[in-house]
């Protein structure tokens, strides 16, 4: 029995996790009841939206090595796993938690759960087009650019449909009010990251002046 017991977590977990994902497909066609339905039905989860998030970096990953050399500006033996963890991790957990500041304060109805979920789901058309356009840079002429652009283009502006949407649904609010809070988290999210260069430079200086007067305590020591 607790064999059994052990054993079923996992393919539970699997079962809800793929359920999930496969949510995610529906939500990109149907954004406005999808995401409502995400929020108040549950159909969305947070370890669908943690898969959709590993698989975008894995996209990234694949696009910066394995696009045709054509329209590839990087340098394959330059590839730094953990740069590429970061860059999609650190803006993800700054916007969720600028946007969740925000909009408690401006009486959202979305949790930071509903906003995780809502933020990652939105990614899901450019995990999509991300794959297909390294795929078609191998295929393509340069004098066909204007496809890889197009394709681009397109992941772009549905996923970032989609994040508006999923904000507007979760949290209740009309399009100006969207917009509104929009321009506040993108401004706290520079104020965040302002402050965190402050916050690294004052910690470098501390740490430059602890060392100086170290190596000067050392050599008059000697």
């Amino acid at each position: 029995m607790i064999n059994g017991a052990k054993n079923g977590f996992p393919e539970r977990w699997g079962r809800y996790t793929w359920e999930g994902l496969k949510y995610s497909l529906y939500i990109i066609s149907h954004p406005f009841d999808g995401f409502w339905r995400s929020q108040r039905e549950k159909k969305g989860n947070a370890a669908a939206a943690t898969v959709i998030n590993a698989l975008f970096i894995l996209a990234l990953i694949f696009s910066r090595q394995a696009t045709g050399y054509i329209f590839n500006y990087n340098d394959p033996a330059n590839l730094n796993v953990l740069n590429e963890i970061a860059g999609v991790a650190a803006p993800l957990m700054l916007w969720c938690t600028v946007n969740w500041s925000v909009t408690t304060l401006m009486d959202g109805k979305g949790t930071f759960r509903d906003i995780y979920i809502a933020t990652s789901y939105a990614l899901t058309p450019m995990v999509i087009f991300i794959f297909i356009q390294t795929i078609a840079s191998n295929l393509i002429t340069y004098e066909e650019s204007g496809l890889y652009n197009l394709l681009s283009g397109i992941a772009y502006i549905w996923s970032g449909f989609l994040l508006f949407t999923g904000m507007m649904t979760i949290q209740q609010y009309s399009v100006k009010k969207t917009v509104f809070t929009f321009i506040i988290d993108i401004i706290g999210m520079l104020a965040v990251f302002f402050l965190f260069l402050l916050f690294f430079a004052l910690i470098q200086q501390v740490v430059d002046f602890v060392y100086v007067l170290y190596t000067e305590s050392m050599l008059r020591l000697r």
